[in-house]
C-alpha cells in the first residue's frame, strides 16, 4: 500500500510526494542506524516496481500523445513547478507566512509550541518521543526542503497536515493531564477545540457546496 499511495501521489502532484515520505523515511533509518523500516516495506522491489509503473506510463503517454507531451510533463508539469524561479516563485520565508495565516490556522502556534515541549521532554519522556519521532522528521524535513527549493504553493504543505494535528493532539492531551492546569482551562480548551473542528468542518461543506 505504501507504493501504490506513492504512485498515486506521482500521478497527481508529481514528485514531492516522494520527496516528503521517502526523505522522512531515510532520516527515520539513518537516526535509527537501521533499514527495518525500509525492508519491511520492500524497499528496492517497491521502488523498481514503482518506477516501472510511471516509466510504462511515459511510454504509453508517447505512444498515445507524443514524446513532446510527454517531455512537457516531465519538464513543465513536474519539475519547473519546484525548480522554476519564475513560475510560483516565492521567498524562502513564504511557508512561514502561510502557516500563520492560512494552512493550518488556528493551529499554527500550538505546533510551535508542540514542537519546543516535545522536544524538552524527549528524555523524560522516551516512548511517546520515539512514537512522535517520526512525526516531526514528517513535518520538519518537507518543510524545510519546500522553503529551499524556489517554486512555492500553499497547497504543497497539504501532505504535512496529517502529522501536524496528530502532534498538536498530543500536545493538547498531554498539558490537560498536567495536574497544574485548572479544571477551568481544561473544559475551555475542549470547547475551543471542539468549536475549531466544527468550524473547520462548516467551512469545508460551505466550500464544497458553493456555486
Amino acid at each position: 500500500w505504501f507504493w501504490i499511495g506513492l504512485l498515486g501521489a506521482f500521478f497527481i502532484k508529481g514528485p514531492v510526494g516522494w520527496v516528503i515520505a521517502l526523505g522522512a523515511l531515510g532520516i527515520e533509518c539513518w537516526r535509527r542506524g537501521s533499514a527495518a523500516e525500509w525492508r519491511a516495506l520492500r524497499g528496492w522491489i517497491g521502488l523498481a516496481a514503482a518506477l516501472a509503473v510511471i516509466g510504462a506510463w511515459m511510454w504509453g503517454q508517447s505512444q498515445v500523445q507524443s514524446d513532446a507531451f510527454v517531455k512537457e510533463q516531465l519538464t513543465e508539469q513536474l519539475l519547473e513547478r519546484v525548480l522554476s524561479t519564475e513560475l510560483h516563485w516565492e521567498p524562502p520565508y513564504y511557508y512561514f507566512e502561510a502557516m500563520l495565516i492560512d494552512v493550518f490556522t488556528p493551529w499554527t502556534l500550538l505546533l510551535g509550541a508542540a514542537l519546543i515541549y516535545l522536544w524538552r521532554t524527549r528524555r523524560a519522556l522516551p516512548a511517546e518521543w520515539g512514537a512522535l519521532r517520526p512525526l516531526v522528521i514528517w513535518v520538519v524535513f518537507p518543510f524545510v526542503f519546500l522553503s529551499i527549493v524556489p517554486g512555492k504553493r500553499e497547497q504543497y504543505l497539504f501532505p504535512l497536515l496529517p502529522a501536524m494535528a496528530l502532534i498538536v493532539a498530543w500536545y493538547i492531551e498531554a498539558r490537560l493531564r498536567e495536574k497544574r492546569v485548572l479544571p477551568w482551562v481544561k473544559k475551555a480548551m475542549a470547547w475551543l477545540s471542539g468549536l475549531a473542528g466544527l468550524g473547520a468542518l462548516g467551512l469545508a461543506v460551505f466550500q464544497f457546496a458553493a456555486p
